[in-house]
């Protein structure tokens, strides 16, 4: 079975850079242990427990933080479950490629509680495709 990897990033090339760049958007997920989970083989690396037969979105960590002060924090499963990312009539129920599309113009974090600190994981979405 082969495995294949769909990273996305955005990068902007010099001569595209206009006088009023977007910003990006940015969102703090709670890290639930019931909906998604730290690999342990590959640390950094972020699953979710719900996936589609033939692929699953993750995310790759690049760096914790541990002074943020994010005005919400969302659930991570109730916005995956919305219908533009979430079909519940089909078998594939989640819209992956839809995800990393969204997060992609995203700057995503992962809100997680170790005793009494709080860390705060930027990540980026990651599309694993199985053959």
């Amino acid at each position: 079975m082969k495995t294949y990897f769909l990273i996305v990033f955005s990068f902007i090339s010099p001569g595209s850079v206009t006088a009023q760049e977007k910003v990006k958007d940015t969102l703090f997920f709670k890290y639930d242990d019931s909906y998604i989970y730290e690999e342990e083989s590959a640390p950094m690396k972020f699953l979710l427990k719900e996936k589609n037969s033939d692929e699953e979105l993750s995310f790759k960590g690049i760096e914790i933080l541990n002074n943020l002060k994010p005005k919400k924090v969302l659930c991570l499963k109730e916005f995956i479950h919305q219908p533009q990312f979430y079909n519940r009539d089909k078998p594939q129920k989640l819209k992956n490629y839809e995800l990393v599309n969204f997060f992609s113009d995203t700057i995503v974090y992962l809100v997680r509680k170790l005793g009494n600190k709080t860390q705060y994981i930027k990540v980026y979405p990651i599309v694993i495709i199985y053959d």
